[in-house]
C-alpha cells in the first residue's frame, strides 16, 4: 500500500500538542485535588457560627467557609510580613501582609489571622466584627504554630494561668478573614475549572486528528490552495515515485519538511503551513546561535521561503548546515526562484513589501535574460542559480541572518 506521508507529517505534528495537553489536564486535576477540601462551601449558601463548640463542629466536618457573626477581636503583636528577593537576598523592605490576633467568643478563644487593613479599624468596629471567614489546622504551618504559642503566653499571662491549661481549652485551630472573602478562591476554581475543560477539549481533539487526520486545521486550510485530496495526492506521488526535492518525515516535528516541484511544507512558528511554488520569491538560508550567558551552546539552521501575498516565510528547520544547503541547492537547481541572501532584499521586505516583490521580479528577469537570453518577466519564482552561486549566497547569509 502507498504511504500516505501527508498524513505522517500531520499526525507527527499532532503528538506534541497531544502530550502538552494531556499535562495540563493532570496539572489542573491535582491543582483541583490541592484544593478539594474549599470547593464543598465556596458556592454554596454559608453557615453562621460565633461559638468556640460550632466552629469546631464545622472543622470537623471538613468545612471551609462560614460566616462569622459579631466576634471580639484582639491583636497580637506578630503578623505576616512579604518582600520582593532576588536570587534568594531581599531586594525591598518587608511589608505587613497580614495579622495575627485573638478571636474572642462567648465559650472561649481562637487564634485568627487578619487582613492588615483591620488594623485602621476603631475599637467599636473590632468588638462586633462579622465576615466570611475560613477554618484551618495548625499542623504543618509554621506561622499559625508561632502566632498560636504567642497567643497562648498572652492569655496565660492575662489570666495568671499555666499555658499548658491554657493548650488545654483553646482548639489549634486558625480562623482565616480573607481580604476579599470567597472571591478569591471562587476566581481560582473557574480558573482550574475552565483550563481543565479547554484541555479536555484540546486533548480529544488532538486525539481525532491521530485517527483521522483530514478533521485537522492544517488539513482543512489546505482549500485555500486548491483543492485538498488533489495537493494530497501530489505530495503522496512525489514522495512514492521519489521526485520530492526535500523529505523530512522522520525527525522530531521540529524538523518538518517537504518540498516537491509544486508544494512546500514547512512551519510558522509552531503550525503547519503550506505554499504552492508557483508563488515563491525568495529562499534565503539563516543561522540562528544558541547562546547561554553571551557563549555559543549550539547552532541550528533555517531555510526561509517567502511567498507572494504573505507576508511570513514559511520555515523548514535543518540540524546541519549541510542539510540546508543541500535542500536550497535542489531548489535552485529545480525551481527558478532567487536563492540568494542580500540586506537590500531583506530591509524591503521589512520596510516596503511591494518593492521588494518589484526588485525580486527584476532579479528574476535580468539574471534569465543573462543566462538563457530570454526575459520571461515571469513571477518571481522562475530563476535559477548555479552552485557556486548558492555557496555564495549560503555564507552571507550565516554573516548576515545570524539570530543571537
Amino acid at each position: 500500500m502507498e504511504q500516505n506521508y501527508l498524513r505522517k507529517i500531520i499526525q507527527k505534528n499532532t503528538r506534541g500538542p497531544l502530550l502538552i495537553s494531556l499535562i495540563l489536564i493532570f496539572i489542573f486535576v491535582a491543582g483541583y485535588t490541592q484544593e478539594s477540601h474549599k470547593w464543598s462551601t465556596l458556592f454554596t449558601p454559608l453557615a453562621e457560627e460565633n461559638s468556640v463548640e460550632g466552629i469546631q463542629s464545622l472543622h470537623k466536618q471538613g468545612k471551609f467557609y462560614f460566616q462569622l457573626k459579631k466576634a471580639d477581636i484582639y491583636f497580637l503583636d506578630y503578623g505576616i510580613y512579604s518582600y520582593n528577593t532576588v536570587n534568594g537576598i531581599k531586594s525591598s523592605e518587608e511589608k505587613l501582609s497580614q495579622v495575627y490576633g485573638v478571636l474572642v467568643l462567648d465559650d472561649g478563644y481562637l487564634l485568627t489571622l487578619l487582613p492588615k487593613n483591620y488594623l485602621d479599624m476603631s475599637e467599636e468596629e473590632l468588638t462586633s466584627v462579622t465576615a466570611v471567614a475560613n477554618l484551618d489546622a495548625l499542623n504543618g504551618n509554621e506561622y499559625h504554630m508561632e502566632a498560636y504559642d504567642e497567643m497562648v503566653t498572652t492569655l496565660s499571662d492575662a489570666f495568671g494561668i499555666d499555658s499548658s491549661v491554657v493548650k488545654e481549652n483553646v482548639p489549634e485551630i486558625c480562623v482565616t478573614i480573607p481580604e476579599n472573602g470567597r472571591l478569591g478562591d471562587q476566581a481560582l476554581f473557574l480558573v482550574i475549572l475552565s483550563g481543565f475543560l479547554i484541555s479536555l477539549a484540546f486533548f480529544l481533539y488532538q486525539l481525532l486528528i491521530i485517527f483521522n487526520y483530514r478533521l485537522s486545521k492544517f488539513y482543512r486550510k489546505l482549500a485555500k490552495t486548491g483543492n485538498a485530496e488533489d495537493i494530497e495526492y501530489s505530495i503522496n506521488r512525489a514522495a512514492a515515485d521519489g521526485t520530492c526535492l526535500y523529505i523530512n518525515t522522520l525527525k522530531s516535528a521540529g524538523f518538518t519538511g517537504l518540498v516537491t516541484s509544486d508544494y512546500i511544507i514547512g512551519k510558522k512558528n509552531t503550525s503547519l503551513m503550506l505554499g504552492n511554488t508557483k508563488d515563491l520569491v525568495w529562499v534565503h538560508l539563516k543561522l540562528i546561535r544558541h547562546k547561554t550567558y553571551f557563549i555559543t551552546v549550539g547552532k541550528s539552521y533555517q531555510v526561509l521561503f517567502y511567498f507572494k501575498g504573505v507576508k511570513a516565510p514559511i520555515t523548514i528547520n535543518c540540524n546541519k548546515e549541510e542539510t540546508a544547503a543541500g535542500l536550497i541547492g535542489a531548489v535552485s537547481e529545480n525551481l527558478r526562484v532567487c536563492c540568494e541572501y542580500s540586506d537590500e532584499l531583506a530591509k524591503l521586505y521589512r520596510k516596503n513589501y511591494d518593492a521588494f516583490l518589484k526588485e525580486v521580479t527584476e532579479r528574476v528577469s535580468a539574471r534569465n535574460q543573462e543566462e538563457y537570453g530570454y526575459d520571461e518577466n515571469s513571477e518571481a519564482g522562475n530563476y535559477r542559480t548555479d552552485s557556486s552561486e548558492t555557496e555564495s549566497s549560503r555564507e552571507e547569509s550565516n554573516t548576515d541572518e545570524t539570530t543571537l
